[in-house]
């Protein structure tokens, strides 16, 4: 249950087209759901889970990490901006419109300081212009190696 059946550049779209590479989350969590979820908000890597709808998603997200209470700066890339019950900044409000190489660049370099980061892997969202330049980034900056990365993807 781990991403390594999907390296390089196209991480996101593997996952994205690969149930059996994502855990899958229902609610009421199992014993081993929980054990899975809290290793994986707590250990540096990409992290792919399903779960059935954006809103189980984000209900997931939040209520991990509301029992942990470890980050103190939460980033998350979603193609909408909807507000959350949890302090976190939507990565695509901070991004200079329109979004190219060269704004995702100056963004790693001057603005990602978060200490964890989650993808909402929406059909949405793989379909914009620019996810596979921050994908790109997110690679060539081992950002992976220093922060647990959630990625988010949907069965419906």
């Amino acid at each position: 249950m781990n991403s390594l059946e999907c390296k390089g550049r196209n991480v996101l779209k593997c996952i994205a087209s690969s149930v059996h590479v994502s855990k899958v989350v229902k609610k009421p969590f199992s014993e081993n759901d929980i054990l899975y979820l809290h290793n994986a908000f707590t250990t540096p890597g990409i992290h792919p889970i399903s779960v059935c709808s954006v809103n189980i998603g984000r209900k997931v997200i939040t209520q991990v990490l509301d029992s942990l209470k470890w980050y103190q700066d939460v980033a998350y890339l979603a193609a909408d901006s909807t507000v959350l019950s949890i302090r976190a900044t939507q990565i695509i409000d901070i991004l200079k419109k329109p979004v190219t190489y060269l704004e995702i660049t100056q963004f790693f370099i001057d603005d990602f300081y978060y200490d964890f980061l989650w993808i909402e892997l929406t059909q949405e969202l793989l379909e914009t212009d620019w996810i596979s330049f921050f994908e790109e980034q997110l690679v060539q900056l081992h950002i992976e190696k220093m922060i647990p990365i959630i990625v988010v993807s949907y069965l419906e």
